[in-house]
């Protein structure tokens, strides 16, 4: 995607799941002023009238159009690398999915009981402290202790079906 000064642009999820609309007032690389950021590319932005206590690390920007995916929940194909036990319901673990990072419960292990080293299942997890923006297909990998695993996002569950109790 492409960013410009003067775009109007939505940043989130909120700790309620919520997008804030925002504005780009001006962009800088590399402390030089620059009017068009590319995906990709590394840059500071200034945004305009805009409460930053909102911001938090794993958040994203786009554009209001792309009407993005928010979940408290979503399936996995996993590996599970190394258990020193067993991998089942209500086990949590640190999960990492592009630019999010966040503690998440397993809710189901689909088709097993447990799972153990070296074994597969579609696995549903559950975020501990707040929605996040997720896609499918996006690479997962999870850690706790000397428990490892790899995979892949293989469905959302969005907000309006799951509210947290």
């Amino acid at each position: 995607g492409i960013c410009r000064e003067g775009d109007h642009l939505v940043v989130g999820p909120t700790e309620s799941g919520q997008f804030q609309k925002l504005t780009i007032g001006s962009i800088q690389r590399n402390r030089s002023a620059c009017r068009v950021l590319r995906a990709g590319q590394a840059a500071t932005l200034a945004l305009g009238n805009f409460d930053r206590s909102l911001l938090r690390k794993g958040m994203v920007m786009v554009s209001p159009e792309m009407d993005p995916t928010i979940c408290w929940m979503f399936e996995a194909e996993i590996v599970l690398l190394f258990h020193a036990k067993t991998f089942h319901k209500g086990f949590q673990v640190t999960v990492h999915i592009g630019n999010v990072r966040q503690t998440a419960t397993v809710e189901a292990v689909y088709g097993k009981e447990e799972l153990r080293t070296g074994e597969k299942a579609v696995v549903l997890f559950k975020f501990i402290k707040h929605p996040e923006y997720l896609k499918v297909g996006a690479k997962v990998l999870f850690r706790e202790g000397l428990t490892k695993g790899i995979g892949h996002v293989t469905m959302l569950h969005p907000i309006a079906q799951y509210q947290p109790s």
